[in-house]
This record gives C-alpha cells, structure tokens and sequence, in this order.
C-alpha cells in the first residue's frame, strides 16, 4: 500500500510502521485499522523516535508518585489514593510497558469499572491514569497521552437530601445538653442568621476543628 509516510504499511487490518535506529531496523504495531489514526501515530513516533529507558509500568508509577510529593504536587493522601488507583490498573493491565498502553486499554478499564462503581468515581480513574501519563510523555516514558482519546459518560449530579425543617434545625439546638454541643450543632447547620437571610433546606455540614466560633455564629 502507497502511504505519505515511509515506513508506513498494513499487515493484515492493522497499520505497522517501520523505522531505523542505530543501523537497526524496527517494526512498531500502531494498533489500529484506521489511516488518518495510523498517520497520526507514525508522525508522533517520528517526532519521538527513543524515549528513555524505563523499568516497567509498576517502577514508572512509582516514581511518579514520588516526583509529585517531592514537588508538593500531591499530599500524601492524595498520593495514596492516586496510586491505589493507577496500581489496579497495572494490575488489571498485566503490567504492560507504559508505552505500550494504548488509549483502548484505558477505555476498556474505564468502561468495566463505571459498571461496578458510580460514573464520577470511574471517571476519577481516568483522570489519574491522565495525569500519570502526561507526566510520562514529559519524561520522555511514553510517546503520547492514551487518555486524551477515552470517551467518557456524563456524570449526573443527584439532588440534595433534606435533612430537617427549620423548625426541627432550631429544636435540635434548643435541646443540646452543653453549650459545646449547642454551638457544634450551630455550626453543623451552617449557622442560623445565613439560613434566615437565605432560605432553603436546611444542611449539615462539617465544622473546622480548632476554629474558635465567632460572634456572628452564636445565635442562642
């Protein structure tokens, strides 16, 4: 088949691409049937000819989660909760070469998992897969990001739950035991006075440990 690229062929349904290094020749899958894809692919390889020398996936993964806690890209939670989630993919992926993973993969482990979890959890995947392999096209572990290319599903945000009347809210607080409590359940409300001056249900949320209450906020 006559291509606009050297080295560019089909074998079968799939488009390979043939190159040079160091007086040797090479032969790369492309990994699709499509030629503008196949285009596209050999144009980056060419720009891109080596990359550095990597371990696996397992020890790439590794040292991303280092490089963004050295550089406080990461706290430690997050760099705990990012790599539980790039090492079931390594898992799921037997471990494959980080160049090697194509963006089919990733769709693939993306579309299994949103069926056992809910869709923004799944897509919370997909991000950290996305930001591990734009670090690895910066370091020169991989060719392009696979992630650009996965289609994800529209996350559908759910009303939120009401928890009590105002009427309830105020009884709750009028009702505390201690004052300590009372200015808990103060805070946990959102505070009285914003509720008044904006109506709607009544929320819960969490109070800051360690915030001195304000003036404004003690409205018993």
């Amino acid at each position: 088949m006559k291509t606009r690229i050297r080295g560019l062929y089909k074998r079968g349904n799939t488009f390979w691409f043939a190159h040079q290094k160091e007086g040797r020749r090479f032969f790369v899958s492309l990994k699709t049937d499509d030629y503008v894809q196949a285009v596209q692919k050999a144009s980056v390889f060419l720009r891109t000819p080596s990359l550095n020398p990597t371990q696996g996936l397992r020890p790439d993964i590794e040292a991303f989660l280092n490089h963004q806690r050295e550089h406080h890209l990461f706290t430690a939670a997050t760099a705990d909760s990012k790599g539980a989630i790039l090492r079931k993919f390594g898992e799921w992926i037997g471990w494959l070469d980080t160049a090697s993973i194509t963006a089919e993969d990733i769709q693939r482990f993306y579309d299994e998992q949103r069926q056992m979890i809910k869709e923004g959890s799944a897509q919370t995947y997909v991000m950290a897969l996305r930001s591990f392999f734009s670090w690895a096209v910066k370091q020169k572990l991989a060719r392009v990001n696979p992630v650009a290319e996965v289609n994800v599903g529209r996350v559908v945000s759910t009303p939120r739950r009401r928890f009590c009347t105002f009427t309830e809210r105020d009884q709750i607080i009028a009702g505390a035991p201690t004052p300590e409590l009372k200015f808990a359940f103060c805070c946990g409300f959102h505070g009285a006075q914003e509720e008044r001056d904006h109506p709607g249900p009544a929320r819960l949320v969490r109070p800051r440990p360690g915030v001195a209450p304000r003036e404004e906020d003690a409205d018993f």
